[in-house]
C-alpha cells in the first residue's frame, strides 16, 4: 500500500479536474472511450507515481459518499 501526502493527492486532482470528460457525466466526451483513454494516459504522465488511479477512485468515492 502506497502512502500519499496531501500534496500528492492534490497532484492527482488537478490533472483530472482539467479533463472534464473523465468525471463530468454531462460532458459530450464522457462516453467516448478512446478519448478518455488518451486523457487517462495524460494524467498518468502528469502524476508520475504508480497507484494513482486507485487512489483517485478512492478519493472520488469518499467525496461522493460525503455529499449524499
Amino acid at each position: 500500500m502506497t502512502s500519499w501526502t496531501v500534496n500528492e493527492e492534490i497532484e492527482i486532482i488537478y490533472p483530472v479536474q482539467a479533463r472534464p470528460a473523465l468525471w463530468n457525466v454531462a460532458s459530450r466526451e464522457y462516453e467516448q472511450a478512446p478519448l478518455k483513454a488518451l486523457m487517462w494516459a495524460e494524467v498518468d504522465k502528469a502524476v508520475g507515481k504508480s497507484g494513482w488511479k486507485s487512489k483517485w477512485t478512492s478519493m472520488r468515492d469518499a467525496f461522493s459518499r460525503s455529499h449524499r
